[in-house]
């Protein structure tokens, strides 16, 4: 009988959500990895460090970025007026 344990697969709805490294966050929000960092440094996107590597959730950039477009008002039709 082995005395290793074994291992629980992770969540798969977990795992398509997590982004892994600062390539794969620049990538989602189309950013460069410079400015990427940044803004994870200053708090000002959703994702933080797990030991030496960021992480970030898809849905919550998503909504992250939902929020701060939200309260953009549509151009207005100038030809219309």
């Amino acid at each position: 009988m082995s005395l290793r344990r074994r291992r629980r697969p992770i969540d798969e709805e977990i795992a398509d959500d997590l982004l892994r490294g600062l390539t794969e966050i620049s990538e989602f929000i189309d950013e460069n990895e410079r400015k990427t960092a940044h803004l994870i440094r200053r708090g000002e996107i959703p994702a933080g460090r797990l030991g030496h590597e960021y992480v970030a959730s898809k849905q919550r950039l998503r909504e992250h970025y939902r929020q701060l477009t939200a309260s953009f008002m549509p151009a207005r039709d100038t030809a219309a007026a």
